[in-house]
């Protein structure tokens, strides 16, 4: 490995850091969601329901993105990897694209649901 790709690839285990720090940030959002959940199943105030589901519409947005990033760094790595490696390396793309497709359908599901209770989980 040259200086330059030493030097990309540690950006980018880096990015991928910031990534994990962005999900444990999500997860910490959606608990706020889930109490925001249990509140409008005690109280009936929609207002707290309403927020739930702003909360995890936004988080499932935020998740959608980080997914984009997934799919194409794994492209990338298909891409350059070695003909014995293809077959393994298209398995993990089309396991990431199977990722996107869920959680467009559940961006879908929460922006058009009117009574569900409960975070939307993928």
């Amino acid at each position: 490995m040259n200086e330059d790709e030493l030097f990309s690839e540690l950006k980018r285990l880096k990015f991928e850091d910031f990534i994990c720090v962005v999900v444990i940030i999500l997860s910490i959002i959606n608990i706020n969601g889930d109490y925001c959940e249990k509140e409008y199943i005690l109280t009936k105030d929609n207002i707290y329901k309403s927020k739930a589901n702003k909360i995890f519409e936004f988080t499932l947005i935020v998740t959608f993105f980080i997914y984009i990033y997934f799919i194409a760094r794994n492209y990338y790595f298909y891409k350059k990897t070695t003909p014995e490696n293809k077959k393994l390396y298209l398995i993990k793309l089309f396991g990431s694209s199977l990722l996107l497709a869920g959680i467009i359908c559940l961006i879908y599901f929460q922006v058009n649901q009117t009574s569900f209770i409960g975070e939307p989980a993928l």
